[in-house]
């Protein structure tokens, strides 16, 4: 009876370790206990004391009640790995809405960047045809107008200078001499000479507009064939396009300090999840363990009890 009682004591002590373990596993383990302790009695003939029975039905009350409250324990992990896991996906969903809107606005502001840069080259381009063709048009008249000025300057000479000898020729064919008073002729005179000074002017003038139209040609002729002109031109444009790369990278990169904060609790949050499952995968391992050590502990205590049975029944 000592032993029996020794392996009851062992039994129990078994079953308050393993208190935490799962209740319709942890039932069949004491029904088969209680099939066990049966045979037991039957084979040695006598039965518990009610004190005992007694102590081991509190034992087992009291086990179901820790299965009961671990149970308690176990749902409401589940309960806030439920509501974990339903925020983490709400605010995943929020974020990838958030960076697909910001995604769009870029692509639209890339567009419209695009566009820009495709109407300033083409107005780049259209300015230089408009001057690679109308350059030397506007130089080959300049210089077929330079020829008509010299063609006329050459021309008004001479005009003047027959006039003046057809003048002479009357004057002399009617006895006429500088020499005399002559109002008339000097009035004449003085008529032509304010002519000339008139077109000597007007020619001086041209030869001025001339000139500037010149300057003004060559001085745009070394802009357009100036390669710094094309290099200054070229750069602005590169930075044009690395604007539009630094403004993609601020979109990729920069993300809001509310939204940086909710991920980094989401992702918390997940990790802790994740330390739960593990804890529950570790405990389902370590009562896989502790049942083997309790079927051991009891077939060992079975045994010891056969063997007892077998000395008493030898002796």
């Amino acid at each position: 009876m000592r032993k029996l009682g020794i392996l009851l004591a062992v039994v129990l002590f078994g079953l308050m370790v393993f208190a935490e373990v799962d209740i319709d596993s942890l039932v069949n383990r004491i029904e088969l206990l209680e099939e066990y302790a049966n045979m037991i009695y039957d084979t040695v003939g006598t039965k518990a004391d009610l004190e005992k029975v007694c102590l081991l039905e509190a034992s087992v009350t009291e086990l179901y009640d820790s299965i009961d409250g671990l149970n308690e324990i176990l749902t409401g992990l589940a309960a806030q790995i439920g509501d974990t896991d339903y925020l983490l996906r709400k605010q995943i969903e929020n974020t990838q809405k958030d960076f697909n809107s910001k995604l769009e606005e870029y692509a639209k502001n890339q567009q419209a960047y695009d566009e820009r840069i495709s109407a300033v080259e083409t107005d780049i381009l259209n300015i230089k045809n408009t001057i690679d063709t109308g350059l030397p048009a506007l130089r080959d008249m300049l210089y077929e107008l330079s020829d008509n000025l010299a063609a006329l300057e050459e021309r008004l000479t001479s005009y003047i200078e027959v006039s003046i000898n057809s003048l002479k020729e009357e004057m002399v064919k009617e006895g006429i001499t500088t020499e005399a008073p002559n109002n008339d002729f000097e009035t004449a005179l003085e008529d032509i000479k304010v002519t000339l000074d008139i077109h000597d002017n007007d020619i001086l003038k041209i030869y001025e507009t001339l000139g500037t139209l010149s300057d003004q040609i060559a001085a745009l002729e070394e802009k357009i064939i100036d390669p710094e002109a094309i290099e200054t031109l070229t750069l602005k444009v590169d930075m044009h396009d690395q604007d539009i790369v630094n403004i993609y990278d601020n979109l990729s990169q920069k993300a809001d300090r509310e939204q940086v904060d909710q991920i980094e609790t989401a992702l918390e949050n997940y990790a802790t999840r994740e330390e739960v499952t593990k804890m529950l995968s570790d405990s389902e391992k370590k009562f896989d363990e502790k049942l083997n050590n309790v079927n051991t502990i009891a077939w060992f205590g079975i045994i010891l009890g056969v063997v007892a049975v077998v000395f008493s029944i030898a002796k």
